[in-house]
């Protein structure tokens, strides 16, 4: 007896391997997922600027990476003490402007670098509702006083726009990416539930307008995974509303799906190793023993698996 919906969902024609590099950008559940790859020892460059939820922002973050500069000085203003930039996260802010500079500039060429060489780019929407402060789309309101900014919902037409350019840019500079959409599952209700369902609808009919234009896009149903086949509260934290470990596990393993089958076999050493790695030794007299096994382990592993980031 079948307690839950499934759904199938397109395959993907380049499987991911264990070789490639990963570019992660968008929403938390776009940093959960990009976790994942990271404990398997995939090579994983995620969310420069910080976790970033809008469409509109991701696009122009992107579009920094590209063309390796950052210099939007609209962007930077002093509050409480510290230099901020409305498109960076708060652990860049500085004591002074200069500070800032250059540690958004060294992050944006380091971003740079690590896209143009990507052999692939997930992209997750959060929510299609952005905020403007004096028509500036932030990706941070760094804790402003929220009458400062305009809350506005992106139309689909202004999405699927920016993103038929930013991805001709995109392959511009890497003509091998293949780019990998999902909607993150996050409820932001803190928007109404209403207002929430409304953006989720924007975004998912954005991407599949954008994914239906685009040969080298495909759309990973995480989304629905979740709300769909899981639907149940107990896939989810304390709040409600963020997915918790058991979703995002399932979410992986249906992702496995998108792996070729020598990342198959990668995946099945790495936690074999990560297993042993893990155990507990109770005996303390053998810990010495089990770490150096370990350390054995871990040379035997990157032996066969060169590139693993380990």
């Amino acid at each position: 007896m079948n307690f839950k919906i499934d759904f199938d969902f397109p395959s993907l024609q380049r499987k991911i391997n264990h070789q490639d590099k990963l570019f992660f950008i968008g929403s938390c559940f776009a940093e959960n997922i990009a976790d994942i790859f990271q404990k398997n020892y995939f090579h994983v460059f995620s969310n420069p600027n910080g976790i970033v939820y809008n469409p509109k922002s991701i696009a122009q973050q992107l579009t920094n990476c590209i063309n390796e500069k950052n210099d939007d000085q609209e962007a930077l203003f002093f509050h409480n003490d510290q230099w901020h930039s409305f498109d960076f996260h708060s652990e860049f802010s500085a004591s002074s402007k200069e500070e800032l500079i250059t540690s958004i500039t060294k992050k944006t060429e380091h971003a740079s670098k690590e896209l143009k060489k990507a052999e692939v780019l997930f992209i997750t929407f959060g929510s299609a509702h952005v905020y403007l402060y004096n028509q500036l789309a932030v990706s941070n309101c760094h804790k402003l006083p929220a009458k400062q900014f305009e809350k506005v919902l992106l139309k689909k037409e202004v999405i699927v726009r920016d993103y038929l350019l930013l991805i001709n840019e995109l392959q511009a500079i890497n003509p091998t990416l293949q780019i990998i959409f999902t909607v993150s599952p996050v409820r932001y209700i803190r928007d109404g539930v209403i207002e929430n369902n409304l953006s989720k609808a924007i975004l998912i009919q954005s991407v599949h307008e954008i994914v239906s234009q685009c040969s080298n896009c495909v759309y990973f149903p995480a989304y629905e995974m979740v709300i769909d086949e899981l639907r149940d509260y107990r896939f989810f934290k304390q709040d409600f509303v963020h997915p918790n470990e058991l979703a995002i596990m399932y979410v992986w393993e249906r992702l496995t799906s998108w792996m070729d089958k020598n990342t198959i076999i990668y995946l099945k050493d790495i936690q074999e190793f990560l297993n042993f790695k893990n155990h507990r030794v109770l005996n303390t007299e053998k810990q010495k023993f089990h770490n150096e096994e370990v350390i054995t382990r871990a040379i035997n592993l990157k032996q066969k698996y060169p590139n693993m980031m380990v």
